[in-house]
């Protein structure tokens, strides 16, 4: 037996599994892949990955050469990190607070 998945527009739209080749609409793919997961074409993500991304772009600044990072700063980006550590991960997330 083998999992499935159809993609659209980058999206899991829907995961199978079967015993036999499904046709070329179907991407194979690991045990766990769910409905909402990402794939880029050659990796699935779980769907907190984009969110986490785009909240550690939203302070990439602090980490240039010339800005002085605070220590809440890099313990809230350590923290986003990190997430994929914590107990309960993936099911129960608990968000770190970005620091003022």
């Amino acid at each position: 037996m083998a999992n499935y998945a159809i993609v659209t527009d980058g999206v899991v739209a829907n995961v199978m599994v079967s015993d036999t080749q499904l046709d070329t609409s179907w991407v194979l793919c690991t045990e766990g892949v769910s409905v909402g997961w990402e794939y880029d074409g050659t990796n699935f993500s779980p769907p907190y990955r984009k969110h986490r991304n785009n909240l550690l772009k939203e302070t990439d600044f602090y980490a240039l050469s010339d800005v002085t990072m605070s220590y809440e700063m890099t313990a809230y980006r350590q923290a986003l990190r990190d997430l994929p550590d914590q107990e309960g991960y993936p099911d129960n997330i608990s968000w770190p607070t970005k620091p003022s």
